[in-house]
């Protein structure tokens, strides 16, 4: 347990997991922040809005909340094994990502980072925003049948749209990365 946690809210909650966000934001270059964040955001707000023009967030929503739990299911376990073939594998590959160098250098925590740290942080955090995606997508199960108020379906519907463009984002960035360091494109 690190010092920060042990006043303010890390002293009764944990909150050691908001390190891999933290970690994530502060590692993405300007481009890399508009293809992941910045473009979900267009889409979830287009799609919201539609949506609620259309007086369809209700059937949207019902629709996700069939498809995505198999699919959130498919995404996190592809995810744990991105993870854990960067941390338990060693070969040349792996190699190659440690050893390369960031182009501008990125530095996290007074150190500069490896291409294998910023894949590491962004398959982490991919899987946070995946189960964090699955949780909601309970939550507005849980909630439908209640008749919840527009606006709080506006806002899950949103919620939902944006962390699905983000993850398929972020996974197709990190499967490229992986691409273009060990077949030198």
């Amino acid at each position: 347990m690190s010092k920060s946690s042990k006043r303010g809210l890390g002293s009764f909650f944990y909150t050691e997991w908001l390190r891999i966000p933290h970690d994530y934001l502060c590692s993405l270059k300007r481009n890399e922040f508009v293809f992941e964040i910045v473009f979900p955001l267009i889409v979830a707000v287009a799609c919201a809005v539609l949506y609620y023009y259309f007086d369809s967030i209700q059937v949207a929503i019902d629709k996700l909340s069939n498809i995505l739990p198999t699919i959130l299911a498919v995404m996190i376990g592809f995810t744990i094994m991105l993870v854990t073939q960067l941390t338990s594998g060693s070969n040349d590959n792996l190699n190659k990502l440690k050893e390369k160098e960031l182009s501008p250098q990125k530095i996290l925590y007074s150190s500069p980072m490896s291409l294998y740290q910023c894949l590491y942080i962004q398959f982490c955090n991919s899987l946070i925003s995946e189960i964090t995606l699955l949780a909601i997508v309970f939550i507005s199960m849980f909630v439908k049948p209640m008749f919840p108020p527009t606006w709080l379906l506006f806002v899950i519907f949103f919620i939902e749209v944006y962390f699905v463009a983000n993850i398929l984002l972020t996974t197709i960035r990190g499967v490229s990365n992986f691409y273009v360091t060990l077949y030198k494109v």
